[in-house]
């Protein structure tokens, strides 16, 4: 942040701090009326003080978005804020959606949709109540959903507008609900982790993983199969599900609340 934004939020605290503490006083010297008074004009006071960051976060959000559609080769037509819920991706509280028209290289007028993240100082920053900053390109496709997602990039997209807490690092893609594991996979390996608190929407992803893979299974089989292994089940026990002219063999390795899923594929 400036100067002017770093005394905005100093001289907004002095008076929150103020507020507090006059109120309290009020309240125990009797003159109650005065306290009306007092919390109307300290918040009409802090409005005031608090547009200079409202607007220095609108023209962040704004710089940002230029850059973006500038390495594209774009040319910005509007940016507008959208306040109504008719966009494509989810909205969290601290997220705000702007729609951007711009024409892309070969003159052709297309719209893109960008969720900031109200956070000032640093918006590239998740806060409490917002969803990832995301961007999406309607010229580059629909936007993605479970169903059609056709990479782990694209899963991930899916997974955080679930409000998922969706990673990928060293070729090993998880999906957390905040900090709870609830589903790991490692294609490289062969293995998939479901935890007791997997849900079905994480089962779900579970299915679909293995599709982007090549491995096509019963989601109704996998998810009984699944909650039967959900960190109570037999360890010994194997599981074969026929997958075309081919075995989709799982075997189950139990953990600390956690059911360890191995697949291998296995010729007839």
């Amino acid at each position: 942040m400036g100067v002017v934004e770093n005394i905005c939020v100093v001289l907004i605290v002095i008076i929150l701090l103020g507020t507090i503490g006059m109120t309290i006083y009020f309240h125990m010297s009797g003159r109650k009326k005065w306290t009306t008074h007092l919390l109307v004009g300290s918040l009409a006071i802090m409005f005031t003080m608090s547009l200079p960051l409202l607007l220095n976060l609108r023209s962040e959000q704004e710089a940002e978005i230029e850059k973006v559609i500038a390495s594209r080769k774009g040319r910005i037509l509007d940016i507008e804020a959208i306040m109504s819920n008719e966009y494509p991706m989810r909205r969290g509280k601290a997220n705000t959606i702007y729609k951007v028209t711009y024409q892309n290289e070969n003159n052709q007028t297309n719209t893109a949709w960008y969720r900031g993240i109200n956070h000032i100082g640093n918006i590239h920053e998740t806060v409490r109540g917002s969803l990832p900053e995301q961007w999406y390109f309607e010229e580059d496709g629909p936007y993605p959903t479970l169903q059609t997602a056709q990479s782990i990039d694209e899963l991930i997209i899916v997974a955080q507008d679930l409000q998922y807490n969706a990673r990928q690092e060293h070729g090993r893609f998880s999906i957390y609900n905040r900090e709870m594991p609830m589903l790991t996979f490692d294609h490289e390996q062969g293995h998939m982790e479901l935890w007791e608190t997997t849900s079905d929407d994480c089962l779900r992803f579970a299915v679909r993983l293995l599709e982007i893979h090549g491995i096509t299974v019963n989601q109704g089989e996998f998810f009984n199969i699944a909650r039967e292994y959900g960190g109570y089940g037999d360890p010994n026990k194997n599981i074969t599900i026929r997958v075309n002219d081919q075995q989709l063999v799982i075997r189950s390795g139990i953990a600390t609340g956690m059911a360890e899923v191995k697949y291998v594929r296995v010729t007839r």
